[in-house]
């Protein structure tokens, strides 16, 4: 699921000037409903004793996926359909041992989700037929996250990662073009998203310290 705050430029020359925009979208859930597939490597280390054994690492880990939600500009009767197809992230992670079985763990870095070129058409025509786009884009971001991590204990090594992470992504201007033509319209549709994932992984570890 994503969230966003967008603004319209009047005019693409105008943008950061004074008195240039107006919002034409409150922040709204766009949905972002579908599905992801995801792969992961990092490393961790271990340490401590008794109760207060803790972990810190670092991973890297990329999506490939079609979150569709749904992008209505009001203010100029259009509605299109927004999908995020691909994103990146690199971190680190600290966690506490709780059980010898069960780690809990924060994490947080740097990530970067692309958007596909969405497409508008008059919200009151059907069938629907594109008037304006918008080209794919890539926003730059950090994120938080938490999770744990359950050792299955019928293969040594394996276990299962539950993970909510939250990402919000840097103010990106997307400008408009006429579908009929590719032309520029005038006009530059500012977005700023939130992204929230659950997401679940079988994960193998490797202990090379022994």
């Amino acid at each position: 699921m994503w969230n966003q705050e967008n603004q319209q430029f009047l005019n693409p020359a105008l943008v950061g000037a004074p008195g240039a925009t107006f919002a034409f979208s409150e922040t709204a859930t766009s949905g972002g409903r579908g599905y992801f597939g995801t792969v992961q490597g990092g490393c961790d280390y271990q340490f401590g004793a008794g109760a207060y054994q803790f972990v810190v690492g670092g991973f890297a880990d990329g999506d490939w996926g079609s979150q569709k939600g749904t992008l209505s500009l009001t203010q100029i009767d259009v509605v299109g359909q927004e999908k995020l197809s691909s994103s990146w992230a690199v971190g680190g992670r600290v966690g506490w041992l709780a059980f010898p079985t069960l780690l809990t763990y924060f994490s947080g870095g740097y990530t970067e989700a692309t958007f596909d070129r969405f497409d508008l058409h008059a919200d009151f025509v059907f069938p629907p037929t594109s008037i304006l786009f918008s080209n794919k884009h890539t926003y730059k971001g950090w994120f938080i996250g938490a999770g744990d991590e359950y050792a299955l204990g019928f293969l040594p090594g394996l276990f299962w990662k539950t993970e909510y992470r939250l990402s919000e992504f840097d103010r990106a201007d997307n400008i408009l073009h006429f579908t009929v033509n590719g032309l520029p319209d005038g006009d530059v549709v500012s977005s700023k998203k939130w992204n929230q994932t659950i997401r679940s992984e079988l994960v193998y570890r490797f202990n090379w310290m022994k």
